[in-house]
Order: structure tokens, then sequence, then C-alpha cells
């Protein structure tokens, strides 16, 4: 599919003119999206599906929108804070200012705003109409950009995220009365305390990570 869609990549273009004119972190989190964007193109597509979607779906029937953002979401998530391992551009990545730990903070803002802007148009709707909802929403995301990004950098492979990835999809689809597992609220279910349990668990997995990286850094 991105062999075929890959004229659809130049649409990414404005985004590395952006990042280079942003100062420090946010040009890099800017930049490392426009990558991720124009190295998969079907990653365009899905955000115009999702969001346009996202424009005219009802809230209360928004389960399908946001099961496909969040599904595209995270094959693309599993990529970003592993591709220096995979082009073995580790060493060159991490001598830049700010060393390995701001390299770990920027891959893992990268990999949140990027779960966001799947959800964009439903997040905004839900801000003015049902807060909660799109608390649940950022919060789920920031929960699962944090695994993705200490998973990535600890195993320096895909692998295993994409395997919890899609084990909890596949849950998520069949027990529709578990708050727990409604990170993202596609199923409506989540509510404030199974979103205090997300947050508390991706605070765990970025503050681990962001050491681990520090202490690799000083071997």
């Amino acid at each position: 599919m991105n062999q075929w869609l890959r004229p659809l990549a130049k649409v990414s273009a404005p985004l590395f003119g952006i990042a280079s004119r942003l100062p420090g972190l946010a040009g890099q989190v800017v930049g490392d999206i426009a990558l991720t964007l124009a190295t998969s193109p079907s990653a365009i597509l899905g955000l115009a599906i999702a969001n346009f979607g996202g424009l005219f779906v009802p809230l209360n029937h928004s389960i399908g929108i946001l099961f496909f953002g969040t599904a595209f979401w995270g094959i693309l998530a599993s990529d970003i804070s592993t591709r220096d391992f995979s082009a073995d551009m580790e060493g060159v990545t991490g001598v830049v200012p700010g060393g390995s730990q701001q390299r770990y903070l920027r891959q893992f803002l990268a990999t949140m705003l990027l779960g966001m802007l799947f959800g964009a148009t439903i997040f905004v709707r839900d801000l003015l109409h049902y807060p909660l909802h799109a608390l649940i929403l950022l919060v789920g995301m920031f929960s699962l950009a944090a695994l993705a990004s200490v998973f990535g950098r600890t195993a320096r492979t895909s692998r295993p995220f994409v395997a919890l990835f899609m084990f909890w999809l596949y849950i998520a689809l069949n027990a529709t009365k578990e708050a727990n597992v409604d990170v993202v609220g596609f199923n409506g279910v989540a509510n404030a305390h199974s979103m205090m349990v997300h947050l508390t668990l991706g605070v765990v997995a970025l503050v681990a990570g962001y050491g681990y990286n520090r202490w690799r850094s000083e071997e």
C-alpha cells in the first residue's frame, strides 16, 4: 500500500520546513512525525479517513473511527522508537543536543502527538460536549505512547509492543463492558478510575524508559 500511495508522501514536505524553523525539542518532534508520514504515506490516507469520518459520525457511534485510528496508529508507533536501531543510527542520533534522553522524549512526544492526530476531530468534538471522554482519549494515548516507547527502546525491536498491542485490541473488542480495557474510550465504558490507572501506568513506563536511556548513556 505504501508503494501505491508513494505520491502522497509529498503532503508531508511542508512539515519538514516547519520542523527546521521550530527551535529545540518542538522542531525535532515535528521532524519525527514528518519522517513517519514520508516513509509511510498510507498513514496520510489513514489520517484523512479517521478525521473526515470523525467529523460526521455521531459521537456515541464513534467506536469504528476510534478503533480504526488507534489500530493504524499502533503499527506506526511501534516503528518510531526502533527506527534508530533498524537503521543502525543509534550512535549518531545519540550525540545530538540532549543525547539519548532527549531522543527518547522526542520519540515519545512524536508517538503521542501522532496518535492524537488520528483522533483529532473526535477529541475536539468530545472536548466541547463530553470533556471526560476527551480526557480519557488523551490519557489513553499518553499511556500507549509511553508503552510503545519503553518497549521499543529496551527490546530494540517493534515485535513486543506490536504483539501486546494486537492482543489488547482483540481483548478490547470482545470485553466491551470492562472499563480498564477501554484505554482510549472507543467502547464508551472507560471512567475516571480506569483513566487514573492508565495515567499511572503511562507515567511509570515513561519514567522507566527515561531512566533506562540515562543508564545506557552512562555506560
